[in-house]
């Protein structure tokens, strides 16, 4: 039960300041996504993938966003979602001009010169790693700032202001404080990483805040900590449905306040479905595999596996078509499972239990002048960060 607070005026309120006799009109969210649909459109992303050597990728990420924002409906409106693949692409495409001839220059200078520039090699590893952890945190914040960029409300956008820099210095020095603590410090670093995107985040020319301090989750997180191996990590999604219902609990935005009753049960009902189903594909993987390398080994015959005849030759080749072409298929069944299993069911979950109380007057919230961005996604694609 919700312990009770007082506030100012006397009246009880919860711990997320939402008074609890008050008579404050509670709006609704909302998911109606449908399964098939959008695994449809994750089957079709697949093969599209496969025949464009995964150049669709873009496209088809567009279509799952659109897909996921318009089934959301905040107090009867649906979200839009109005970024294009083409952005993405070409975000992509000027990350890696950029980068690569970099990486590749100093993978070329370790492999071929660093024993002879011990010093220098180990300067530069250092210097590498430090960048990349930096280039995660600002990869992050950038994608956040297009994806919002990209969102409307009846035709409101939202923007996430502030310096993807000076995140990404944040996130690498939590990540350090982490790492030096034994992980001890990481409420710090979910509830700082949080202040500043969310005290940063937009609806028109109106600004989020959040108030949530680390030391309320301290108490939570060291449980976990503790119990995190006894349980296998079963104990983690208790403390993530306690961060979750924390951050919406120390969320505003005007005078509306948010409330979430998200349970460990809940989350680990979500991934575990999904964890069965990817250890059983693994299973049949292996079995695929196996069976395939079997039967390649008695077409090749002999005691060196040499080739005797046509026949044997074009026995080979079939059944190792058939393994690759097994393993796509069981990759492409892990990538649907995801989004049907994890994605969508997590969609759903969150607007079931999230509470919206109080009133705002929508109409006046004016559009924010600032210019949206136009690089896309580019560097987390390019590290693989960017999520969906």
């Amino acid at each position: 039960m919700v312990d009770l607070i007082k506030d100012g005026k006397g009246h009880s309120t919860g711990s997320s300041g939402v008074p609890e006799n008050a008579d404050l009109p509670t709006l609704h969210i909302s998911y109606d996504g449908i399964t098939g649909a959008l695994a449809r459109i994750v089957a079709v992303n697949s093969l599209l993938n496969l025949v464009t050597l995964g150049i669709y990728r873009f496209w088809g990420k567009t279509r799952v966003r659109r897909y996921l924002w318009r089934h959301v409906a905040f107090n009867g409106d649906a979200f839009e979602y109005t970024g294009t693949g083409k952005e993405l692409f070409t975000g992509f495409v000027i990350v890696f001009a950029i980068f690569a001839p970099i990486i590749l220059t100093y993978s070329v200078f370790i492999e071929f010169y660093g024993e002879a520039f011990p010093i220098t090699s180990a300067i530069l590893e250092v210097i590498y790693m430090l960048a990349i952890f930096f280039l995660i945190g600002v990869a992050i914040y950038r994608a956040r700032r297009y994806r919002l960029s990209r969102t409307l409300w009846r035709g409101i956008r939202f923007a996430q202001i502030g310096s993807a820099a000076r995140y990404g210095v944040l996130w690498m020095g939590y990540l350090l404080l982490a790492f030096i603590s034994m992980g001890v410090a990481m409420p710090m670093m979910h509830i700082g990483l949080e202040h500043y995107r969310m005290n940063n985040t937009l609806m028109g020319n109106r600004t989020f805040q959040f108030d949530g301090r680390a030391g309320d989750l301290m108490g939570r997180w060291m449980l976990n900590y503790f119990l995190f191996l006894p349980t296998l990590g079963l104990s983690y999604f208790w403390y993530k449905a306690r961060q979750l219902n924390y951050v919406a609990a120390h969320t505003r935005f005007g005078n509306l306040r948010f409330s979430l009753d998200i349970s460990g049960k809940n989350l680990l009902g979500i991934y575990f479905l999904y964890i069965v189903s990817l250890i059983a594909l693994f299973l049949i993987g292996l079995l695929i595999v196996g069976s395939s390398q079997n039967l390649i080994g008695m077409a090749a015959g002999g005691e060196q596996g040499t080739v005797k005849d046509v026949q044997e030759f074009v026995s080979i080749i079939f059944h190792t078509i058939i393994m690759i072409g097994s393993i796509v298929i069981l990759l492409m069944i892990a990538t649907i499972l995801y989004n049907v299993l994890v994605v969508q069911r997590f969609l759903r979950l969150l607007c079931s239990r999230l509470t919206i109380v109080g009133e705002e007057d929508f109409d006046a919230v004016a559009q924010d002048a600032s210019d949206t961005p136009r690089r896309a996604e580019g560097l987390a694609d390019f590290l693989d960060v960017g999520g969906l």
